[in-house]
């Protein structure tokens, strides 16, 4: 199995469903927290002085989150998807830098596309979920039956969580004006959600590598998505807000 990933492109200038369970800044400790730490299998340290609540643990330290951050994530690529190239690991790498060691900006969207997105989605969010001890992140399951209306209640109740994540699966299988829902949602300037991380998914079979696989993953849409209403100029802004982390995974 191969896989590929593209880095941060330009920002852009201008039913049933299956929910489960400003500049930059280094974020702060408060100053009545315990440090988290280690134990002898590499886990948090959940001792008599750690188990009263997560909110004691200084989760918020950057240096210590990211550093267990990529701890976590390479010994998840290594022992599950030891196949993965550097492309995935650099975007995985970047959204660490940007999602955990600094105040996000604007929210941060990954897109992925393979036999085993969803996966590897639900693999991935585990460990920012460990490592940010922010609480569960739910799973929408995006389908042809999916209103608008649904998908927009859904999202924000996702993410008035605290972990102020969400993974929406299946995200071509939407129809009608549904996927409009994504442009507002992962627009860099208007968005609701400023703070949040989307991850989107795509299960395929015939997924190419990367560089191909954007393209292929652009001409997906415009055929999934196309109709009367929602034509190449509605879907191509779509398509803008969405594509700034892409990975590609095969096999």
């Amino acid at each position: 199995m191969s896989s590929s990933a593209s880095g941060l492109k330009q920002r852009p200038s201008g039913s049933s469903s299956g929910r489960r369970s400003r500049s930059p800044a280094t974020r702060s400790s408060p100053s009545n927290c315990l440090y988290p730490r280690l134990d002898a299998n590499n886990e948090l340290y959940r001792g008599a002085d750690q188990e009263e609540s997560d909110e004691q643990l200084c989760t918020d330290d950057s240096s210590f989150s990211n550093e267990e951050y990529r701890k976590r994530m390479g010994r998840l690529l290594k022992e599950k998807y030891p196949f993965e190239k550097s492309n995935t690991r650099n975007v995985l790498r970047l959204l660490g830098e940007k999602w955990i060691d600094k105040e996000p900006m604007e929210p941060y969207t990954l897109l992925i596309a393979g036999s085993k997105a969803k996966e590897f989605a639900d693999d991935i969010i585990a460990v920012f979920t460990e490592v940010r001890q922010r609480g569960e992140v739910d799973t929408i399951a995006c389908n042809e039956k999916k209103e608008r209306y649904q998908l927009d209640i859904e999202i924000n109740t996702s993410l008035s969580k605290r972990s102020n994540t969400v993974i929406l699966n299946d995200i071509d299988r939407l129809r009608g004006d549904a996927p409009l829902s994504l442009h507002t949602l992962c627009d860099p300037d208007h968005s609701s959600h400023p703070t949040a991380l989307v991850i989107l998914t795509v299960t395929r079979q015939d997924m190419e590598p990367y560089p191909l696989c954007e393209q292929r993953l652009s001409n997906l849409f415009l055929e999934e998505w196309q109709t009367g209403f929602m034509d190449e100029d509605k879907i191509s802004p779509i398509l803008s807000r969405i594509t700034s982390y892409i990975i590609c995974l095969e096999g």
